[in-house]
């Protein structure tokens, strides 16, 4: 087996992984891991697409489409994340924990509607996959 393809099978592992994962607790690291898990495995679909001679881009659309759809939901949720982490060095500020209450709904708001996005996609793309 070539190189990409086995790249790509652990990166499909890893994203299943991650998916199972986040879906049981959309807490910080799951949803960094989601999201980077998406991002390495359009990176291998990208080297799969150079290095074979089947076109792999025309077939892979769907599976492409759904990968890219879940690491902008996972890209919210985790730029809220990053928004709060940078908001604790202001903790003295008296508008810090209005802002903070803000970022925590928007958050959890963005985790439930990558919670659903993950569980309606979830058969699709392990078919993909």
């Amino acid at each position: 087996m070539s190189q990409p393809v086995t790249a790509f099978l652990r990166q499909a592992l890893a994203l299943k992984a991650a998916i199972v994962k986040c879906l049981d607790d959309p807490s910080v690291k799951p949803v960094h891991r989601l999201r980077s898990s998406t991002r390495r495995l359009e990176a291998t679909l990208e080297l799969l697409d150079l290095s074979t001679n089947v076109k792999v881009r025309r077939k892979s659309k769907p599976l492409r489409k759904a990968l890219r759809e879940i690491r902008r939901g996972a890209g919210t949720v985790r730029d809220l994340d990053v928004h709060r982490d940078l908001l604790k060095a202001y903790e003295k500020n008296q508008d810090t924990g209005k802002l903070n209450r803000y970022l925590i709904s928007a958050r959890e708001k963005a985790a439930h509607q990558l919670i659903a996005k993950l569980r309606k996609d979830q058969k699709q793309l392990n078919t993909q996959l």
